[in-house]
């Protein structure tokens, strides 16, 4: 028999085992938010991002409960992605015959080929230790600098350069970040 909470995603599961084993919804909720960085919610939005310039970065960030972070950051890297699917890779055999070996070619077998490299990471502070209210948003700007020497957003066939932007809120435990957002750097 499947246990009904194993047909939900994600932090929903979290929330519906912890309910099941703490003795209130409130001590689930709080593992919860423990486990999910639901402290606060983080946005982000950069704008314009060109090599050799300064981009406009804006975090706001809404406290679901009184904090005290450390820092808001913002991180930003650049990879390069090369991926080749079904790359033909040739096999040889040895094979005796009449004392002499000789090396007879198979039919290739294919692999998916992938490999990630970094080309740029740099995380920058936007603003250093504060309190921030329960329920309450702030807005933290700065700019970024995306240096000329790395390569702009690129996606070919097989090979891509990416770049991604992420802010979060420096706490103890699990910091409530933006996630990875792909942006098009020019």
């Amino acid at each position: 028999m499947r246990h009904p909470a194993a047909a939900v995603c994600g932090a929903s599961v979290v929330a519906a085992v912890a309910a099941t084993m703490l003795p209130t919804a409130a001590t689930a909720q709080g593992l919860l938010q423990k486990l999910t960085g639901g402290a606060a919610a983080v946005t982000l939005t950069i704008a314009a991002p060109a090599r050799g310039s300064k981009a406009a970065a804006l975090v706001q960030v809404t406290a679901r409960q009184a904090v005290k972070p450390r820092r808001i950051y913002l991180q930003l890297r650049c990879t390069e992605i090369v991926e080749i699917a079904n790359y033909g890779v040739p096999t040889e055999t040895e094979q005796k015959e009449k004392d002499k070996e000789q090396k007879k070619a198979e039919k290739a077998k294919t692999v998916n080929v992938k490999k990630e490299e970094s080309c740029f990471y740099k995380e920058y502070t936007l603003a250093g230790a504060q309190d921030l209210q329960a329920n309450a948003s702030e807005k933290f700007a700065g700019d970024v600098d995306i240096p000329d020497r790395v390569p702009p957003t690129y996606k070919g066939k097989n090979a891509r350069i990416k770049w991604e932007a992420r802010a979060g809120v420096d706490l103890a435990g699990n910091d409530p970040d933006s996630g990875w957002q792909e942006i098009d750097v020019n």
